[in-house]
């Protein structure tokens, strides 16, 4: 009988949980997206891919980051950090 009771209410909550998945046919509630239209967001759908016109410039204050120059990088970060 325990067993049985078991099996009854296993069964139970993996139909609860199947009716309740998001790829039910009864969950069709839908959302408002508030960026809707927004080419800050999506861009220019359809039309002219953005560029960069101007390539990034390293920190004046980091350098470039070579083997060399890697431990000094280090200490500022760590230095940074500690603070």
């Amino acid at each position: 009988m325990n067993k049985s009771v078991v099996t009854f209410i296993s069964t139970f909550l993996f139909a609860v949980a199947f009716l309740s998945s998001c790829g039910s046919k009864y969950n069709k509630i839908k959302f408002h997206d508030p960026n809707e239209g927004s080419t800050e967001i999506y861009g220019n759908i359809g039309g002219e891919p953005l560029t960069v016109t101007e390539p990034s410039k390293s920190d004046p204050a980091v350098g470039d980051i070579t083997k060399e120059a890697a431990p000094k990088f280090r200490e500022q970060i760590e230095a940074t950090v500690q603070k």
